[in-house]
Order: structure tokens, then sequence, then C-alpha cells
């Protein structure tokens, strides 16, 4: 399959932002804004050491087996020129979008990660991008400012700071030899959380260079920090079994005194069990007030987070199996399928 024959998949209309909401009507009907085919999406399977699918409010990207980084506009379905992103050959296994959508960080089997200015138009617009070696990559995430870059590790349970300026590592923690599946930098940039392939969860102060609490013997599928003023609420979803998922959450008070409560598998509360769902993939949005399940590889279903109350359910994607979710931040949520080599977005 060609890049060609890729952007021709189906005729996709043309409409700006402000119309995207016409576009949804009930909860039964399938919205298509826009239906990608994508070329050499990253085969691997096991989603608890591989990321390389990242939605954000306006691009979507997807790093593929050929070192490239593929770019949309998520509107309109233009295809942005690809990203000649690492090495040939050598797969992307790791993107994030900073949270104004200007950057995109890419990481890679070659142990690079690049930082790229994704406001350019052209590729001829794009600079040199800025080159990060950090090993042996598994998951990044972006400081609520875009001043750095969180880098989880796939050979052992290690966390890298850079700094996004410059390139410099700013802190180096390791706790452990497991992977680190997914990494969070809370908005206060105070406070890391990651989870790890041995059923852990683990809060980080950054400050005082400690680890503050760790969760163990729970399944964890998804993670969110969701602040307030004053506190840092964590929230986990666990699918317990495929015809139902759990969430929990626990508070770590005080954030601006620093008077934090040790954390421990009995500070997690059950908030809520959502039945009947057949969850196999679960993602939180990016504020923590939606979440998103794929309905026995196929359909997909999204519940408000504080209710359990399903919001809005699409019985086929038309992708089998759906292998992951993300998440952009204007209420935008994608799926994607390696095998069937496919993106559908979709209006949350």
């Amino acid at each position: 399959m060609s890049d060609s024959g890729n952007a021709g998949h189906v005729q996709r209309p043309e409409f700006e932002d402000s119309d995207a909401s016409s576009l949804v009507s009930t909860c039964e009907s399938l919205v298509l804004p826009l239906d990608l085919l994508v070329e050499k999406v990253f085969p691997f399977l096991d989603r608890q050491s591989w990321n390389n699918f990242s939605c954000a409010s306006r691009k979507l990207a997807c790093g593929c087996t050929d070192g490239k980084v593929r770019l949309w506009h998520v509107r309109t379905g233009e295809r942005k020129p690809a990203l000649d992103a690492h090495w040939p050959g050598e797969p992307v296994v790791a993107l994030a979008f900073s949270s104004n959508d200007t950057l995109l960080a890419s990481a890679s089997t070659d142990h690079t990660i690049r930082l790229w200015d994704v406001t350019r138009n052209s590729k001829e617009d794009q600079t040199t991008p800025r080159t990060i070696h950090a090993g042996h990559v598994s998951c990044l995430f972006f400081s609520h400012d875009q001043s750095r870059i969180v880098v989880g590790h796939f050979n052992s349970e290690r966390i890298s700071i850079f700094d996004v300026c410059n390139g410099k590592q700013s802190h180096h923690i390791r706790d452990g030899i497991t992977p680190v599946s997914s990494v969070r930098l809370t908005q206060d940039g105070n406070y890391l959380i990651w989870t790890c392939a041995t059923k852990q969860l683990k809060v980080w102060d950054i400050n005082k260079e400690e680890c503050i609490g760790v969760l163990e013997g729970k399944r964890i599928n998804a993670v969110c920090p969701v602040e307030d003023r004053h506190n840092l609420h964590v929230q986990i979803a666990s699918i317990e079994d495929p015809n139902k998922f759990s969430l929990w959450t626990t508070e770590i008070t005080s954030i601006s005194q620093n008077e934090i409560d040790d954390l421990s598998v009995h500070r997690f509360a059950l908030t809520l069990i959502v039945k009947n769902t057949f969850s196999c993939i679960i993602r939180f949005s990016t504020n923590g007030t939606m979440v998103a399940c794929v309905d026995d590889y196929r359909g997909l279903r999204l519940h408000d987070t504080r209710t359990g109350e399903e919001t809005n359910f699409i019985k086929d994607t038309g992708l089998f199996p759906v292998n992951d979710v993300a998440f952009g931040q204007a209420k935008i949520v994608a799926v994607i399928s390696r095998q069937f080599n496919g993106i559908r977005i979709y209006n949350a």
C-alpha cells in the first residue's frame, strides 16, 4: 500500500471546527468526521510496553515501523508531510503532543527522542529537530507548560526528565527493575505518577526526591491525575473482568503545604463499577471527566467518570480488532486497528 492510496480511502467532508458539533446526532449513530488508512502501523500488541498513537485537539500522529511519523489534521483529514523522524527500519515506539499542540515528541528503538515543531505546514518548513539520547523508551509525557518532557524506560523502572529547550537531563529516578508502562506529571510539575508491568502504581515527590505512595496488587489499565486548587486526586480504571470495569480514586491532600499522606491500597476508594461493557481497552480523557472503553474490540463506549452514565455508544467502529484509543484535547476520541491499518475519529 502506498501513501497516495491511503489518502483516498473515503471522500471526507471539509468543515470548520465550529461545525463539528453538528455532526453528532444520537448515541446510536456512527459519527465519522474522518476515516483514515495508515501504512505500516507499529505491529506490537503489548500495550503495557509500547505506545505510538497520539491525538491532540487539531492533529493526529501515528508512529510507524519505517521510522516515520505520519500526521493528519483532525478536522479536515488533510495529511501533513510525514516526518522522517528516526533511522529507517527503527520503529517509532512512543509519541506525545504538548498541551498546546505545537510540539510533538517521538521516540524510537534507535534510542533517541526527537522534538518537532508541528506548527510548520510543509516539509520544507521543518527545521532539524532537537535530539535527546534517552535509551530504550517506553512512554513519553510533556509537562503542562511544555518546558519538560518525562520519559519512561522499557528496560528498567527508570524515569528521566529532560529540559525541552536544551535537551539536558534534569532528573533521573531509578526505583526498580520492571518496565514503566505509563507516566504522568501533575499540572503543577511537582509529582510524578507512573505504572509498572507488575501491577504497581507509584507517586513520586520530585522536590523531595522520594516515593510518597505505592499501590500494589491491582490491575491498572489507565491512570489520570486530576487537580483542584489544593488537592491532587489520582483516578484509576481497572478492568475487573470482560463484563465490567471499576473506577478508583485517592486524594493527596494539601499540595501547597506539602503535607502528604502516605498512600496504600487501603486509601484508594472504589467510586464506580460499570457493568455490561465487555471492556478490552480503557482510557481517560485528558481532564479525567470521561472514560472510553472498547466494547469487545469493536464498539466504542464513552462514560462519565462521576456518574458512570454512558454518554455515547458507537456499536461498530468498522475496525476489528481495535487496538488502542486516544483522546484529543477538544472532545475528540480516536481508535486505531493495526491489523486493519485503520484509524477513525469521533466527536466525544
